[in-house]
């Protein structure tokens, strides 16, 4: 979708969007899922990876694997592995749905199998969105929860760790317009929705793989710190800072095709 055509299709959703007080039933999400793939077809995919380091040490990677087909979809596939240090660590998969007109999410789900020394534990959590009405439910070790959360309409699904859950936010800022441009998010990890800045600072020139590549730089301001994004004349992330690690793209592969 281009960046400056979302605005109309975002705000006639907005509007149209509406909290269910009704429950929400398996069955009637499942409905909707096979709704939804119906006649499918993929039209692109791209794939990225991307090597995580912290200071001067390198902890793991991120990859991604972007699909958008003919149903007004989108699909991120994140895989992560971090090696926090020699006791602490995480595998994580996850996957994102959102409408390519309006970046409207539609569902996300992730897994986290953790280890700390000999201990092992996993941390799910799966969200269907209805209107402005997010179901949420969350496994942490053999803890259940769900929880129903009111979100303004549009509200944006990220993950603090998870780099390419925030470039989705630069799908929807308007070049054009550039400057300051707030967007709300939702945490999935905590369950806490904020508004963020996302901001275009300007041609910068990015380290990558050892090497500089040019690039403009974007900043996503949260609540307690700032995403930097670097995006190359390609379109593509070759760099993103956050939490104090950096993310150093090493790979991308991006073809067009039909089928699933």
């Amino acid at each position: 979708m281009s960046k400056n055509n979302y605005s109309a299709g975002r705000a006639w959703l907005a509007m149209a969007a509406l909290a269910l007080a009704a429950a929400v039933t398996p069955a009637a999400a499942q409905t909707r899922a096979q709704m939804q793939i119906a006649d499918r077809k993929l039209v692109e995919t791209h794939t990225a990876t991307y090597r995580v380091t912290q200071g001067e040490r390198e902890i793991g990677s991120e990859a991604v694997t972007v699909r958008t087909y003919n149903t007004n979809t989108v699909v991120y596939e994140g895989r992560i592995t971090m090696q926090l240090s020699d006791e602490i660590g995480y595998d994580e998969t996850s996957r994102l749905e959102v409408e390519e007109d309006s970046y409207f999410p539609r569902a996300f789900a992730t897994t986290r199998e953790m280890w700390h020394g000999e201990a092992r534990f996993t941390h799910s959590v799966s969200i269907e969105m209805f209107g402005n009405l997010a179901v949420a439910d969350t496994r942490l070790r053999d803890k259940t929860e769900q929880r129903r959360i009111v979100v303004p309409a549009g509200t944006a699904i990220v993950a603090t760790g998870v780099l390419h859950l925030f470039e989705q936010l630069l799908a929807v800022y308007n070049e054009e317009t550039g400057g300051r441009q707030s967007f709300q998010v939702l945490d999935a990890l905590t369950s806490r929705t904020e508004q963020v800045v996302v901001r275009r600072v300007g041609p910068e020139e990015a380290s990558v793989a050892g090497e500089t590549v040019a690039a403009t730089m974007y900043t996503v301001d949260r609540e307690k710190f700032s995403v930097q994004i670097f995006v190359d004349a390609g379109g593509r992330v070759v760099r993103g800072e956050m939490t104090m690690m950096v993310y150093e793209l090493v790979s991308w592969e991006s073809h067009a095709g039909e089928g699933e």
